[in-house]
């Protein structure tokens, strides 16, 4: 595949994201909306330059994938009840560390177990 169909490709999947990241919000207004969308962008950004800079291998890759699919998915059911006026700060921040933390704490735990070969 050439390097322009990956960027085409690339774009597709970016322009989806940001066409459906207003759909997990909540609540509605820009006063929750606009800080909603910052995180969800900055974890993604994040998510994408962590996989391609981690020494694993393709399985253990899909593994931390998961890992970070399932903690957004149980941040945002913990956090999904709660009125935003009020707890708007914890739930920026449950959405924006919840995710990163148990990510991260899942690599330390897969390094070893699915280390990339460099044969």
């Amino acid at each position: 595949m050439t390097t322009k169909k990956k960027m085409n490709r690339f774009r597709v999947g970016l322009l989806a994201m940001l066409f459906l990241t207003p759909l997990t919000t909540f609540a509605h207004g820009e006063e929750a909306l606009v800080p909603l969308i910052v995180i969800e962008v900055v974890r993604l950004i994040g998510l994408v330059i962590f996989m391609i800079v981690i020494d694993l291998n393709t399985k253990g890759k899909l593994i931390l994938g998961l890992i970070y699919i399932l903690t957004i998915v149980l941040a945002y059911r913990l956090v999904g009840h709660l009125p935003f006026n009020e707890y708007g700060t914890t739930i920026n921040s449950v959405l924006l560390f919840g995710p990163i933390v148990l990510t991260t704490f899942g690599y330390w735990g897969l390094r070893r177990k699915f280390k990339r070969s460099t044969d």
